[in-house]
């Protein structure tokens, strides 16, 4: 059907089965995945495919609290809703975001950040980013020359954000400036981010096969003013009123709410037909805990000032095929300081005004300008262009040597703060007594600000101004507000249009509306989604968060509906395949597949003869051929594993990158640091999609330590050490994982005992950080604990093997240790007692009786499906893998010259010629001296 208009006889003959109210980016995606469910759906759109100033007139409020944006500038009521404005901006809350924080009454989420994370890859399709990349992972993937020396660790995490783009067109890729001054429309210039040229308006983006669609059904000018349930709570209907204010009634079993921030907890309240105080209100909690966010101005530069921090804050380039993807890098306090400090979480970036490109920009705009139409405007902008050599030079170098942005020429520079609020229930939306002109009542708002707010942005900007001081750039004024206290702080700040929590998400309805599956608490079939049901809203954009819990909503809604029909293009088996027959495929991989269940189909493996085709087929019952190319044009696998011998890796590994299909390799990645270099080179080249199963830092005791490092109990790691506990490259692996693999080693010292051939290293970051690294060669004689352990050290505890000890602030210390609970010979889950209570790390495959390596190659694979699912990053990259093998090296190196320390990454053709020199001179000596 096509997009109609709401009337009588447009919905007479409609029997739904689900109603959506609101056509924004959470309810046209819940459509969207509703098209092949089988259902009837409904779509009650207030506005208009354009805007209209009489339907924006319906967002007004009344504002009693904090004052807010403009209504008209920042809201509206059209098709495709906020997209229809919105600049773009999408990144992931943080895992912290979910977790109860004991210093944060109301924190925490009723699951984690891992539940989201398959929906924030799923949700990349709709909004025209690339899947979500973790903020560890950007420090090495966007990593340029100027970011050394880094951010101090110990007081700052990156934070990422990508840009929404509509690729119509080819156009220029970054959005050169916000769209106004700071100072212009009441402030409300903070809201534009520079970015992509134009976002994703997911009314454009959907709108084809919406309208083919057969079982959804979408009519705009549908003003809902009362979701109708019967006598034993259950929903059954939803009142609108139509333009000229007739007033219909739409029936249908189950009604998703999905009008906004602001309008779902206005039209559960204004919903009293039934119920005196609103729908879902039993416990006075719809519209309380209402959040935004609020830009805190932390510095500011005039013109070409501040190029530093516009080159670390800016945009950076990721290519994906004809695109570059663009990303910017910006900053928050880590999960430690904020845990330490009693802190809510919060992000730094920039936004740049003005109207003066970069001179390669201006250049490319006006050939661009000249092809298309070849008018006199066109050569003078050209001409222009021409006369700024310099800025030519220096552009073209950005774009096509370093493959960057090229820096703009602003007028100013803001660097703000954005902070995740406090929960606070008098922070509020309440029925106004005012009416609009369909004679609903307005939203009352009563937006509030707390001291805890003020004390974030106060650490934080102290904090980045430390940073500029020791860093040696340049800082800009400092704000008036830090000396001047909460009120001067609070007065000049209007929200960023993020209103959240407003029905927030809890496990019990005392402090929330909705539960975990966004159902309304106590009224069946009723069900929220949005930023209201937020639990808490961080610091990060919250579109982004929108649409994965809106896929999420509509994975429930189909399960509870069809649940044998929910398999789609989406989550269908991968089709995987092997290359190599031997012994640890059958015994390690094929329980691992049938541990990953419907995720994978394994549809062949390679092998080296006829004998191995014969008896991997026999082992495994999958088919078997003994030539790869074969294999790919008759399968067609989505990933390959290449599990073939060590000693063949050097030689075979290359080859594999020339089938073009993702592939994942075993370790060792390569067997020294000038072959690896040589195969990643090569990898990037062809732009393929590789992973390596390095599955020591996926161990379940590695896991448990990791998710202890990321609580921040442990406060900022300073060193990690391999008390010959773990083998050669994988031990640098682990600890690299634990110590942050966005941190950069910059030098390496090593020493070989001449008696036992013990290796002992020592490895400095560019940051202080330390890795310490003492193996035993008779690692094949142990299991992965044997003889040794990992120490983890931090500055407000440690980790040694499988204890653990607290720093508590005013007692003491808290001793404690990793406990295994075992299911027969099944671990079911690790334990450790913390400040905060039980940490728990349980087993995702229990009941298939894996060991602890199993369970490590287990994530990795999951890992890696999800990556080529949704073109993603592999849990282990190439990138990772070679560093491991170039830190070896290196502390050999050193061990070869007395032990002095040798820089990071290093000489490796200097090195090796000097040994080999070396050791000429030793034999010529020793036959000499014979003589």
């Amino acid at each position: 059907m096509s997009i109609a208009s709401f009337s009588r006889a447009a919905i007479s003959d409609i029997q739904p089965d689900v109603i959506i109210v609101g056509a924004g980016p959470a309810g046209l995606v819940v459509a969207s995945e509703l098209l092949e469910s089988g259902q009837t759906v409904v779509v009650l759109e207030s506005g208009g495919t354009a805007r209209d100033e009489k339907l924006d007139a319906l967002n007004e409020v009344e504002v009693s609290g904090q004052p807010r944006a403009p209504q008209d500038t920042v809201r509206c009521r059209v098709l495709g809703g906020a997209s229809a404005l919105w600049t773009g901006r999408c990144g992931m809350l943080d895992p912290l975001d979910f977790d109860e924080r004991p210093w944060l009454s109301h924190s925490g989420w009723p699951f984690g950040q891992d539940e989201l994370r398959p929906y924030y890859h799923r949700s990349s399709r709709y909004l025209g980013i690339r899947p979500m990349v973790a903020p560890e992972d950007a420090l090495s993937l966007f990593r340029q020359s100027f970011d050394t020396p880094p951010w101090n660790p110990a007081v700052f995490d990156p934070v990422l954000w990508q840009f929404s783009e509509a690729r119509s067109d080819h156009g220029e890729l970054i959005r050169q400036f916000a769209a106004a001054s700071i100072a212009d429309a009441e402030g409300v210039g903070v809201l534009q981010h520079s970015g992509a040229p134009k976002a994703v308006n997911l009314a454009t983006h959907l709108r084809a096969p919406l309208e083919a669609s057969k079982n959804v059904h979408v009519f705009t000018h549908a003003n809902v003013s009362e979701i109708v349930v019967d006598a034993e709570g259950r929903v059954t209907a939803v009142e609108a009123q139509t333009m000229e204010g007739e007033a219909l009634v739409a029936r249908a079993p189950c009604i998703v709410l999905a009008a906004g921030g602001i309008e779902n907890a206005r039209l559960l309240l204004a919903s009293r037909s039934r119920v005196e105080n609103g729908l879902g209100n039993h416990k006075d909690q719809v519209g309380r805990y209402l959040t935004d966010h609020m830009f805190v101005q932390v510095g500011q530069y005039s013109g070409r000032a501040g190029t530093e921090i516009r080159r670390r804050m800016g945009s950076r380039w990721h290519p994906n095929g004809h695109f570059r993807e663009v990303y910017a890098l910006g900053l928050r306090p880590t999960n430690a300081i904020q845990r330490s400090e009693r802190l809510l979480n919060a992000s730094l970036h920039i936004v740049e005004f003005g109207k003066k490109s970069s001179a390669i920009s201006a250049l490319g705009s006006a050939l661009r300008s000249l092809k298309a139409n070849r008018d006199p405007a066109s050569l003078m902008a050209l001409a222009a262009a021409f006369a700024r050599p310099l800025g030519l030079a220096e552009g073209a170098y950005d774009r096509f040597v370093a493959k960057r942005p090229p820096l703009n020429l602003p007028d100013e520079t803001v660097i703000g703060c954005i902070v995740e609020q406090e929960l606070n229930p008098e922070s509020r939306i309440t029925l106004s007594e005012q009416k609009n002109w369909l004679g609903q009542p307005l939203a009352k708002i009563d937006w509030r600000f707390s001291e805890i707010e003020y004390e974030t942005s106060r650490f934080i900007t102290e904090a980045f101004l430390g940073e500029l001081d020791r860093l040696g750039i340049a800082r800009p004024e400092r704000p008036a507000w830090l000396d001047e206290g909460f009120d001067a702080w609070k007065a000049p700040l209007i929200d960023l249009a993020h209103p959240s929590c407003a029905t927030r998400m809890s496990s019990n309805p005392d402090s929330g509306v909705v539960d975990e599956n966004c159902k309304v608490h106590g009224v069946d079939g009723l069900y929220v989604i949005g930023s209201s049901v937020f639990a808490t809203n961080g610091h990060m954009n919250p579109t982004n968060t929108i649409v994965a819990l809106a896929l999420r909503l509509s994975d429930h809604l189909k399960l509870k509906k069809k649940p044998a029909e929910l398999r789609s293009v989406d989550n269908r088996p991968l089709r995987l395949g092997f290359v190599g027959a031997g012994h640890r495929v059958a015994t390690v991989y094929q329980p691992v597949v049938k541990a990953l269940g419907d995720d994978v189909e394994v549809v062949g493996a390679v092998a080296g003869s006829d004998q191995g085709a014969a008896r991997i087929r026999s082992e495994t019952g999958w088919d078997a051929f003994t030539d790869v190319s074969d294999f790919v044009s008759s399968k067609h696998p989505e990933l390959i594993v290449v599990v073939i011998p060590p000693d063949a890796i050097d030689d075979q590994y290359p080859k594999y990158i020339g089938l073009d299909v993702p592939l994942l390799f075993e370790t060792p990645f390569a067997w020294n640091e000038i072959a690896g270099r040589k195969l990643l080179k090569r990898i990037n080249s062809k732009r393929m999609l590789v992973g390596v199963a390095e599955q020591f830092p996926f161990f379940p005791e590695a896991q448990l330590r990791q998710k202890l490092i990321e609580s921040g109990q442990l406060g900022h790691i300073t060193q990690v050490d391999n008390n010959k506990a773990i083998y050669d490259y994988h031990a640098m692996a682990v600890l690299r994982t634990h110590l942050g693999r966005g941190r950069r080693p910059k030098r390496a010292q090593g020493m070989i005992s001449a008696h036992t051939k013990l290796l002992r290293g020592t490895i400095v970051l560019e940051d202080g950080g330390v890795i310490s690294h003492d193996y035993s060669p008779a690692y094949f004689d142990q299991t992965f604990k044997a003889d040794g352990q990992v120490l983890v050290i931090g500055d407000a505890g440690w980790i040694a093997g499988d204890r653990v000890i607290f720093e508590r602030h005013g007692g003491a210390p808290l001793c404690s240790s990793i406990s295994r609970t075992m299911d027969g010979d099944d671990l079911a889950s690790l334990s450790v007692q913390t400040p905060d209570g039980e940490m728990l790390w349980e087993n995702p495959y229990r009941g298939y009786h894996l060991s602890d390596e199993q369970i490590a190659v287990s994530e990795v694979l999951r890992g890696m499906v999800a990556a080529v699912r949704n073109a993603g990053v592999p849990p282990y990259r190439p990138e990772d893998a070679l560093t491991d093998v170039e830190l070896m090296a290196t502390m050999q190196y050193s061990a070869s010259r007395d032990s002095r320390f040798i820089a990071f990454p290093p000489a490796s053709v200097h090195e090796k010629a000097r040994r080999k020199a070396m050791s000429s001179l030793r034999k010529l000596a020793s036959k000499t001296s014979v003589k």
